[in-house]
């Protein structure tokens, strides 16, 4: 069969080409060669150029190396700076650090931060040294960089602009917080006016989260004239006694002033450490800048204590010495009063003329007259206590009379201050086999200011006080008294320990029959003696003598007060003893007597239990 033969195969195809001509294959090879080595040109690239490329890792490399020299510059002017003030025999602080650093290392900036941290620049990087001294690196551009200029830096001077720039790096900045807490946003720049010496802060804040701060010191403008505080030059009633008038004056607070004052014209000067006692009525103050003595502000006031103040004489603690009042008045002389005192008590020593009004007047902080007490007429060293009202802010004392030729004496006003008993005082009382004799248990009260508390009974030696009753047998004595911080002792208090005025009297039950309880006149006179619990129902035996117009017994009553029964006789009796069976439910007994008869008398010799 004949046919034609028919070539199925592609003429384009490679294998077309590659079966077609053993020159084709040369072409083929070039096309891959290329292609490969535009792949390893990639690959090259990248790894000299990319994010981790020989060329980034490199400069990074570099970078690490330039922070870790940096690192090691300032680490080791610390360690030279610690040692300085070792040999010097001081501790390293962050202060001595930020004040001797620049010492060390040319071109530094140096800063404190709010956290109390050392923050700057140094060879182009950003650096941080913490509270424990330990030193961080950053890459530059990160933070800000602060610059400033002042526009006068001449001394005394009264006000001066400073300008504040900020730059940054990578970002932009965002807000710059001025000292007083306004801000301006998205500006590199601000000004910012100064009138007064001090330190003023400045806040930049970028745009990539990062805050810088700069602190900018100022002390060459003139100082804040002082203010003497004249107004209130008076005595001051305080809880540790009367503070003589005393003068305050208040100076503008800057570290790099110093502050005086004088008492003669400015021919001597005191460095002002606190309110003091002036000796003039003139004084002058004065600030000066400490590194221009020539700089400095100064006020005067020619009228400090009033002529109106209570004179030193009168709380000065001698009785010798008084404030005299002389003609017809009225005088007052005044004393301020401490919040402390109001409701405390003072005591005045006064002496007063014939025709005079003297007394006391309080007043609130508006000047205005709460009360007063007052007394009319002659008196020779009179003491007298005073309860200071609430809201009192200051007292007068009062002084007036009719006669040109008066006279009357402030001797010394005090504050009372030694301590105050709170006294219980307890009835004799019968128990199983006699009489116990009454007594008292004190309560001690010292004053306020008392820090030690002392007591002592009879001459024994002093004890201190720990707040528990003290138990006082009839006729001992108890003494007390306070001593304050200062070591200034109170007066003594002293209280001789007595039966209640209506008791039984010792000598009633002291088995003496030679003394006795007497009564004398028409009375009626009732006389007491408790009754313990176990003596209910028991003999007691009174021994007693009576004029004849008596009338003389014995009343039982219960715990109530309320009476249950009584045994009377009338007449005359002597050497009488009489027995008596107490009760059930008595609680103490009374001892009566009485008389129609003012000129008639009665005895009870002797008070016993009967013992059977």
């Amino acid at each position: 069969m004949k046919g034609k033969i028919v070539d199925k195969t592609n003429k384009n195809s490679v294998w077309s080409i590659w079966n077609a001509s053993p020159n084709a294959i040369t072409l083929i090879a070039l096309i891959i060669t290329i292609i490969i080595l535009l792949i390893l040109a990639g690959v090259t690239i990248n790894l000299t150029l990319g994010e981790n490329g020989l060329f980034n890792t490199a400069k990074r490399a570099g970078e690490d190396y330039e922070k870790a020299a940096i690192k090691e510059e300032i680490e080791y002017a610390i360690v030279d700076i610690k040692i300085e003030e070792l040999e010097n025999g001081k501790e390293l602080t962050i202060d001595i650090l930020e004040q001797k650093l620049p010492n060390k290392l040319k071109d530094i900036t140096i800063e404190k931060d709010d956290e109390g941290q050392i923050v700057g620049e140094y060879k182009g990087y950003d650096y941080t040294i913490t509270e424990e001294y330990e030193v961080i690196v950053e890459k530059p551009g990160i933070k800000p960089i602060i610059t400033y200029t002042i526009s006068d830096e001449t001394i005394g001077i009264n006000e001066l602009t400073i300008t504040l720039k900020a730059t940054i790096s990578e970002g932009s900045i965002t807000k710059i917080i001025k000292p007083d807490g306004n801000y301006e946003e998205d500006v590199n720049e601000v000004e910012y006016k100064v009138k007064q010496n001090g330190k003023y802060k400045f806040v930049v804040e970028a745009s990539n989260g990062s805050k810088r701060t700069k602190t900018v010191h100022i002390s060459n403008l003139k100082p804040i004239a002082p203010v003497i505080k004249s107004d209130e030059a008076y005595p001051v009633l305080t809880q540790y006694g009367i503070e003589g008038a005393k003068v305050q004056i208040i100076y503008e607070e800057n570290e790099n002033l110093e502050h005086f004052y004088s008492e003669d014209n400015g021919t001597t000067w005191n460095i002002y450490s606190g309110e003091f006692k002036p000796s003039s009525n003139s004084i002058i103050a004065k600030s000066v800048v400490k590194s221009n003595p020539d700089c400095y502000t100064q006020t005067q006031v020619d009228k400090v204590v009033s002529n109106y103040a209570l004179g030193p004489e009168a709380y000065d603690g001698d009785n010798s010495t008084k404030v005299i009042y002389k003609g017809t008045g009225p005088i007052e002389n005044y004393i301020y009063v401490s919040t402390e005192m109001q409701g405390k008590t003072i005591v005045i020593l006064r002496s007063m003329g014939h025709y005079t009004t003297h007394g006391i007047k309080y007043y609130n902080e508006k000047d205005e007259e709460i009360s007063s007490e007052m007394m009319t007429g002659h008196i020779a060293d009179l003491e007298t206590e005073y309860i200071i009202p609430e809201g009192t802010k200051k007292i007068g004392i009062y002084y007036s009379s009719t006669q040109g030729a008066d006279w009357g004496w402030i001797h010394e006003i005090k504050v009372k201050n030694q301590p105050e008993f709170k006294i219980k005082s307890y009835y004799p009382e019968l128990s199983d086999n006699k009489i116990r004799n009454g007594y008292n248990k004190i309560q001690i009260e010292y004053y306020v200011t008392s820090v030690e508390q002392l007591y002592k009974v009879n001459t024994g030696e002093w004890k201190k006080y720990s707040g528990e009753e003290i138990l006082l047998e009839i006729g001992e004595t108890l003494y007390a008294k306070g001593v304050d911080l200062e070591g200034k002792e109170t007066d003594i208090t002293n209280y001789e320990a007595v039966l209640p005025s209506d008791a039984l009297g010792i000598e009633a039950y002291d088995e003496d029959n030679s003394t006795k309880v007497s009564y004398k006149g028409t009375g009626p006179i009732e006389n007491y003696v408790y009754v313990s619990a176990e003596m209910q129902g028991k003999t007691i035996i009174i021994l007693r003598s009576m004029g004849h117009g008596t009338t003389h017994g014995i009343k039982y009553y219960n715990e109530k007060d309320e009476e249950i029964s009584s045994e009377m006789m009338t007449g005359h009796v002597a050497d009488l003893e009489t027995e008596y069976i107490i009760p059930e439910g008595t609680k103490k007994i009374g001892i009566y007597y009485s008389s129609n008869n003012s000129q008639d008398w009665g005895e009870v010799k002797e008070v016993k239990v009967k013992n059977n």
